[in-house]
């Protein structure tokens, strides 16, 4: 009679824990391999992650059945599995699920071909800076070709129509052994493609997601787009990708390549430590100056003062396009009666509705909500509704009476006989598809970002403004109500000075890269319970001698029918600062409360 051993099996489950199961020592599997099991009272299935000779729980239940030929995981996957499960405040069955397609949690054999024989890799961290993605691939794709030769790469993108216009322009040599991971993927698609990415040599393309299926061969990491806000997973389980990025090229010792028009802060600061090379290049940004709108305005509730208006004047008399930035969408802020006071707001969320002059609708900025607007008061039945604020709708009508002779458009709608272009703040996106130069852009809105209660707004300003300063022929005229702020010294200047001026006032106040920062948010659809929960998690902190700050409402409080409270702990000790977090919301996981967690 064959002996019996023990495998341990993880599950895609919130708790930090493997469960225990028997089966006959002559059954070949390995490590890594799927599992049929039955867990609470349901057959699912698991990987099983290590083997045991015995096990301390009773009436251990058997293996049902072996899903692979072979393991769709290896042992280094597995342990760097661990490593992110460590890192985040995640469990080590969550992540290592993260590292497989979801078509394999069907409950069906799967023929998985084994794992080939790689090269071996280099270790290095470079930065390469530039103003277009074109000329930063001119810089790294002979390093890809090269690579290719004996191990595969793996190039993400921040968002998939960064992929698809990279497939379109890119040339066939380099496509033929390439490999998509997006997530619009079907289940069945994705599944394929991880298949293919098994071979050896495979060029890997993909969003956030191509990183976690990362092929056993890997020699080459490239990040396109470093700082972009979109590798971030805002959803459990929480990451960030360029530090899985990093984290995975120190575990393969494999080289990785940053790629973007700037890098993060933590990237420059390393490069300032000699962690990281810089390799340098694009043209000189455009002229940018500052003006106090308090200085220029004459009237509170003019949008254009005769200074500005004379110096758009200016600027067309020359035959220039000019571009106007106004970051509120749609008509108008807000829809209020006059005779009442009442405001329409969004059902789902706190948030007032904005007017979309077009759509005759009122429209939640937040969840997409949108209602029918009548000229008379629903709440009095007697006062007539009346928009309130100014969006991008509106302001084309005031540009248009202020120039009626020039050919006025919003962005979609330009044309190359277009003179004055509005956009939002999209226009970063767009601006550089247009079929025409914009000689000169206005930037009106940029005190909304500064504003906001985040200590990377100003890095965001920043980066706002110099992507504008790239794209726009001559010149970019800023208006804002703080021509005092640390920002406006250095705009104009080398970006160093800038980055260097953020990290001496970080490095003061120990935010991060320097400090480290754990803000976990609590969303419920009641808010007495949540107010509770947010308040314990607080006290509980406290007592773990962590140095939190009293819960906040998120902006806005109430977000697609949940209320939302956040506490940010901070601390210098990164490590310390995520085990006491995560000693803290275990409990709150499981509670009627959901539970996010960012870490900085």
């Amino acid at each position: 009679m064959n002996a019996e051993r023990i495998v341990k099996v993880a599950f895609p489950l919130g708790v930090n824990k493997e469960f225990d199961y028997r089966f006959q020592a002559n059954l070949g599997f390995d490590i890594g391999s799927r599992v049929l099991v039955e867990f609470n009272r349901k057959k699912r299935v698991g990987i099983a992650v290590s083997f045991a000779e015995h096990s301390s729980v009773k009436n251990i239940k058997p293996v049902i059945k072996i899903l692979d030929s072979s393991p769709c995981l290896n042992e280094g996957q597995l342990e760097f599995a661990r490593r992110l499960a460590n890192y985040y405040l995640y469990s080590w069955g969550e992540i290592i699920f993260m590292m497989v397609p979801h078509y394999l949690r069907r409950k069906q054999f799967v023929d998985i071909p084994p794992f080939t024989p790689s090269g071996i890799p280099q270790k290095e961290v470079i930065f390469i800076k530039n103003n277009t993605f074109i000329r930063r691939f001119a810089s790294y794709r002979d390093e890809i070709m090269d690579t290719l030769k004996r191990n595969s790469v793996i190039l993400c993108f921040p968002l998939v129509s960064h992929l698809e216009e990279f497939c379109r322009e890119a040339d066939k040599n380099l496509l033929k052994n390439a490999v998509v991971f997006h997530s619009y993927q079907s289940l069945r698609e994705n599944f394929n493609n991880w298949l293919i990415s098994r071979q050896s040599r495979k060029l890997i393309l993909g969003t956030r997601i191509a990183l976690f299926y990362y092929p056993h061969d890997l020699g080459l990491i490239v990040i396109e787009g470093e700082n972009s806000p979109y590798y971030f997973q805002p959803e459990k389980p929480y990451y960030h990708l360029t530090d899985v990025a990093r984290m995975l090229s120190d575990f393969k010792k494999t080289k990785i390549i940053l790629s973007g028009d700037y890098p993060s802060l933590s990237v420059y600061k390393k490069y300032k430590e000699k962690q990281i090379t810089l390799v340098e290049g694009g043209r000189i940004d455009r002229n940018i100056e500052v003006f106090d709108i308090k200085d220029i305005r004459l009237k509170k509730r003019s949008m254009f003062s005769p200074f500005v208006i004379e110096l758009m004047r200016k600027n067309l008399q020359q035959d220039k396009k000019i571009l106007i930035v106004w970051g509120k969408k749609n008509f108008s802020s807000v829809l209020r009666c006059e005779k009442c006071g009442f405001c329409y707001r969004c059902p789902r969320c706190t948030s007032y509705l904005k007017f979309s002059l077009n759509k005759q609708m009122g429209i939640c900025s937040w969840c997409g909500f949108r209602e029918q607007i009548d000229h008379i008061c629903k709440s009095c039945g007697t006062g007539y509704i009346k928009p309130l604020g100014v969006g991008i709708e509106r302001l084309e009508n005031i540009v248009m009476s202020v120039f009626p002779e020039m050919d006025v458009r919003k962005i979609e709608e330009a044309t190359p006989k277009t003179r004055i272009v509005l956009s939002t703040f999209k226009i970063i996106n767009t601006l550089s598809k247009l079929p025409f130069e914009i000689e000169a852009c206005y930037v009106f809105d940029i005190d909304n970002l500064l504003s906001r209660i985040d200590y990377e707004s100003t890095v965001e300003a920043f980066l706002y403004v110099k992507r504008i300063a790239q794209l726009v022929k001559t010149h970019v005229y800023i208006f804002t109500q703080y021509p005092q702020h640390y920002l406006w010294e250095n705009i104009s200047k080398n970006w160093k000075s800038f980055y260097d001026a953020e990290l001496d006032l970080r490095e003061k106040l120990q935010f991060p890269p320097y400090g480290s920062m754990v803000k976990v948010t609590l969303r419920s659809k009641n808010k007495n319970t949540l107010i509770k929960k947010a308040q314990s998690l607080y006290n509980r902190l406290i007592e773990e001698d962590v140095r939190a700050f009293e819960p906040m409402e998120e902006i806005p409080f109430k977000l697609r029918d949940n209320y939302r409270y956040s506490v940010v702990a901070k601390s210098d000790n990164k490590q310390k600062l995520i085990e006491s977090v995560d000693k803290v919301i275990v409990s709150y996981r499981r509670s009627s409360c959901k539970l996010a967690v960012v870490v900085r």
